[in-house]
Formats: C-alpha cells, structure tokens, sequence
C-alpha cells in the first residue's frame, strides 16, 4: 500500500495494558509476516489518554520483561501520543524527527517490499473470491426456496422462540438486545450472562422470545467449563417450552475459527440432542471486522467454519 515500500512501521501500544509473555509470542507471531529486519523499521508508539512523562514510561516498560524485550529489538526506538490532545502538534513533529533519523541511519531507505519473503498471494485471493461468489449464490437460492415454501402456505409462527449460544465474548448479549430492538441484556467489557436470560418484545408484529446463555471460553473442552455453566447451558432448551424454534450459534469474527474454537463448539453443542443442528443457524456478530470483505469471504478463508455446514443454513 506504500509503495516502494514504508519508511517506518508504527507498533502501537497502549500505556498501562498488560504485556505478558504471551502477548510478546502474539506479537512474534503476527511479525513473522514480514522478514526479521522489520524490527529495523519499526518504532514503538505508545498511546495515553493523559500526559505520560518519561519517568512513568520507563516505570511501566519496566513492569514487563516482554515489552522490554521486544522495545530492544526495535533499537530502543519508542515514542508517547497523548491521544486526547489531538491539538498538541508538537507529539506529531518529534515523531517525524524520530522516523527521519531511523531513515538516515538506514542510509533514507525505506522497507523495501521487492525484497520481503514470500508474495501477494493474488491467485489464491481470486479463487477464495470465487468460492464465496459461488457460496452467495447457494445462499440466495435457498432463501427463495423458504419463501416459496412461506407463500405455499407455510404460515410462519406468530410468537417465534430462540435461544443463543456460543463462546464468552462473542457479543450474544448484544445480538439479542440487536433482534429484541431494547437493551434487553446488560452490556459491558466484562463476562456479563453468568445465567439464562430471557426478554420479550414485539418485533414486525409478531412476539418475540430471546433466551441468552452464558458462554464457554472460545477453546476449552466442555470438560474445562465448570459445571454450573454447563447446567446453566443445558437447561436453555427447557425455557421455551415446547422448545425453541432456532437456536442461534454466535459466533465473533473478532478471532479466528481455528481446530480448537470448532471442538469447543462442538463439544458444548453435545449437551443436547443431536438434532439440534437442524434447527441452528450460524449468527456471525462483529461485522465491521471484516472491513470491505464479505462475510462468505470470510468463511471461505477459514477451513474452520467450513465445519458449520452441518447447519441448515
């Protein structure tokens, strides 16, 4: 996107977030995109929302071996944005100064794109566009077919009962809130649903029953959730009596859908009958995660969520 290539990388961190061990692999891991010497274009940009003085930066670096680690790969090269004073111009300058010292250093070149390990994998990129091409397609035609069967006579049900389920943190509460159109479940940074919930409402004229569950960890084994939520999750299907007619698994498109995201799932959906794929659909939340990608897009990346196939829709 900058061609030939960027002067600098920015590797922005928020001052006083955790930076464990296990941050610093994540970290690696993502770097590993490009060859080791990005490390000698890059500069750690710290954000605060308050004046940082050097003092209490060097106090917070000290916290975290990781950080320190990482700021020594990147030749101690490290600058402070206060992002709540977006006036203060100066922050911005002293960063330019920064980077065009980085750049002389480097004899004014910049990281240069012709050189970096691997390539643009455009073949691949079309054939995965093409796929999901082919999986809107399917998609459209089956929803032609339901409202076909709907205007045969198929009479949808006046009061219309769901339940969610899925990972902590995949945003059930706020989807429920979302289809009921009111603050039906709380909402926050923290684990929210410790136990079944449930809220009605009129939508399109027609009533509405919502159930919310509270969520297993994103990639523990239903032996790894404790036993109160698994009872909390198991009973979701009595409160709808006679029982709901869709079960909707949340999923986040905030992480990926990897072999251990899939057997947790899995796993959790064996609290009940097995027949409970036939009447699950898939709600992907999240959305603006994907940018200007369509969410076919995304499944068609992800091998993982190939495996929800074995939903109806």
């Amino acid at each position: 996107m900058c061609p030939p290539g960027p002067h600098a990388f920015l590797l922005v961190i928020r001052v006083g977030s955790p930076f464990p061990e296990i941050f610093k692999r994540s970290l690696e891991e993502h770097l590993q995109l490009f060859p080791k010497r990005v490390f000698d274009h890059t500069i750690l940009l710290f954000t605060a929302k308050s004046p940082v003085t050097d003092k209490m930066l060097e106090k917070e670096i000290k916290r975290w071996p990781a950080l320190q680690e990482i700021l020594k790969q990147c030749g101690n090269r490290k600058h402070v944005f206060n992002i709540s004073e977006r006036e203060d111009r100066t922050q911005v300058t002293t960063l330019f100064k920064k980077i065009e010292e980085m750049v002389a250093k480097r004899a004014g070149g910049h990281y240069s794109i012709d050189s970096c390990d691997g390539h643009f994998p455009s073949e691949e990129m079309k054939a995965m566009v093409g796929r999901a091409s082919e999986r809107i397609a399917k998609v459209q035609t089956r929803r032609r077919e339901l409202k076909a069967l709907i205007e045969g006579g198929k009479t949808p049900p006046k009061h219309l009962k769901m339940v969610m389920v899925g990972a902590q943190w995949s945003a059930k509460s706020s989807a429920g809130n979302t289809i009921l159109r009111k603050q039906a479940f709380a909402v926050d940074h923290n684990r929210t649903t410790k136990i079944c919930e449930m809220s009605h409402s009129m939508v399109a004229d027609r009533l509405l029953t919502v159930v919310d569950s509270p969520g297993w960890y994103y990639n523990n084994t239903l032996h790894d959730t404790c036993k109160m939520d698994k009872a909390e999750i198991e009973n979701i299907m009595h409160l709808c009596p006679p029982g709901p007619h869709a079960v909707l698994l949340v999923v986040g498109l905030a992480s990926a859908f990897n072999a251990s995201y899939w057997q947790a799932v899995q796993q959790h959906m064996r609290l009940f009958k097995d027949e409970v794929w036939n009447h699950t659909i898939v709600l992907f939340t999240r959305g603006d995660w994907l940018g200007r990608k369509t969410v076919e897009e995304r499944i068609e990346s992800e091998e993982g969520l190939h495996c929800t196939r074995k939903c109806s829709s």
